[in-house]
């Protein structure tokens, strides 16, 4: 995921004095996923199989995208600019 327009949307929603955090914080979230991701995946196999690898990263993945979008709905529902009237 990275793309010049993710980098430009992730550019746009954080302050200018926290750019460069936002910008770190997301491109070292795929690398710290990896370092912990494949040991546990290891371990995963050798307790429970290796279907327990999907199950387990798959649900995680469903909760925290569902999560995601929860978060996103309020704040731009309390965040909204525009009143009724004027849309």
């Amino acid at each position: 995921m990275n793309s010049a327009n993710t980098v430009g949307l992730l550019n746009s929603l954080a302050r200018l004095t926290e750019v460069f955090m936002v910008l770190s914080m997301w491109l070292v979230g795929g690398q710290i996923g990896t370092v912990f991701g494949m040991p546990m995946s290891g371990l995963l196999c050798e307790w429970f199989g290796w279907e327990s690898v999907f199950y387990f990263f798959g649900e995680n993945f469903s909760l925290c995208l569902l999560m995601l979008r929860i978060v996103w709905s309020y704040y731009f529902l309390l965040s909204s600019q525009y009143s009724e009237g004027e849309c």
